[in-house]
């Protein structure tokens, strides 16, 4: 076997650790001295066996340091910001930064003055211009809902149509100028001009006089339902809290009945037509002529004075003098034994209702009477 001197083995190993490590020399340059593991090179940096120095593992760790997460990124609008992100400025003059967004801004009345000196109605929308102060800007509008926040003092929520969740503007009543002819208000009201409304508080409907609202809206009841202007209320039946229908004032002259036209009044009166009874100011107790008298759970006595068929008594609901009540038979044969017994108006304790009723008294309480 052919035997190399060792100053021949030296430079090969040397040549194989520079090519390993990426430090072969160019084709015109000197091959730099093969350095053994543990001396140093003419600065005095550590080299390792591989040819390492510890100056190059240095820059790898500031290297490693540097690519660590930095915040969120500088933007100027949310274009430049990843999905779910907005890009919020913190104060005026700031940088925005890219961040995080639920979704939608919140759509109540939380006013703050932007940068850019414009009033906007929550911090959130205000996000990407950045916020100068709480509070409206001074000389901006301010924005107001018809159906929710007040203008207060001598101003009026003014919107372009009669819808109460559209936004507005607050605006002084007196910003006006008279004129331009009759206009109808969002509160159903002519106004002589749209100046005219907006003194009143009112937006404007539509260019000319109010029509009247058509007959046949509900009305009273326990609601307590007001009828418009002009009309009126015609109960549908007999007692307190009585619903009915907005009616127009009835014509001088009824037209002429007709087969099936009659009406009763609660006040036990036929009357020809319902034109008829409305201008006698009754409440209708049903249609066609009335009966002889109520029949058993008909309404009665109250401030229609209406009666019941004879056999039958009207049973008050309270022992108030002239308390309405409802048609009751008398009793005439033996009442059952162990009823609850009850208080009657006159005083005295019945052992049942059938009692009560025999004796054609109204109940003031349930069980006995109290001794005075």
């Amino acid at each position: 076997m052919q035997r190399h001197p060792p100053n021949v083995l030296a430079g090969l190993l040397c040549a194989i650790v520079m090519v390993t490590a990426g430090c072969e020399p160019a084709a015109n340059e000197e091959p730099a001295p093969c350095l053994d593991a543990g001396h140093t090179s003419d600065g005095g940096d550590q080299v390792d066996g591989a040819g390492h120095s510890d100056v190059q593992n240095g820059d790898d760790a500031t290297t490693d340091a540097g690519n660590a997460d930095a915040g969120p990124a500088t933007c100027s609008g949310d274009s430049e910001c990843g999905d779910g992100q907005r890009c919020i400025v913190a104060a005026c003059g700031d940088a925005g930064s890219c961040q995080d967004h639920a979704g939608l801004c919140p759509q109540d009345w939380q006013p703050v003055c932007g940068c850019d000196d414009k009033t906007y109605a929550t911090a959130c929308h205000a996000g990407g211009v950045g916020i100068k102060s709480q509070g409206t800007c001074p000389g901006t509008p301010v924005w107001c809902s018809p159906s929710g926040k007040s203008c207060g003092g001598e101003s009026y929520c003014k919107t372009s149509a009669c819808d109460p969740k559209e936004l507005g503007q607050c605006t002084d009543r007196s910003d006006c100028t008279a004129g331009g002819g009759e206009v109808c208000g969002c509160d159903t009201k002519t106004y002589a001009d749209a100046c005219a409304a907006a003194k009143a508080g009112a937006n404007v409907d539509h260019q000319g006089a109010c029509k009247p609202p058509k007959p046949g809206q509900p009305c009273g009841g326990k609601t307590g339902a007001q009828c418009p202007i002009s009309q009126s209320c015609d109960p549908l039946g007999c007692g307190l809290d009585v619903a009915g229908i907005c009616i127009l004032p009835p014509p001088k002259v009824c037209p002429e009945p007709t087969t099936g036209s009659q009406e009763c009044g609660c006040d036990n009166k036929t009357y020809a037509t319902a034109c008829a009874r409305q201008k006698a100011g009754k409440a209708r107790q049903h249609k066609g002529a009335c009966k002889v008298g109520g029949d058993v759970g008909t309404s009665c006595g109250g401030f229609s004075g209406a009666k019941c068929k004879i056999g039958l008594f009207c049973d008050p609901l309270t022992c108030s003098l002239g308390s309405a009540g409802t048609c009751q038979a008398v009793p005439t044969g033996k009442c059952l034994i162990g009823g609850n017994k009850v208080c009657g108006c006159d005083g005295k304790t019945y052992d049942s209702t059938c009692e009560r009723r025999k004796a054609t008294t109204g109940k003031a309480k349930e069980g006995a009477c109290t001794a005075k």
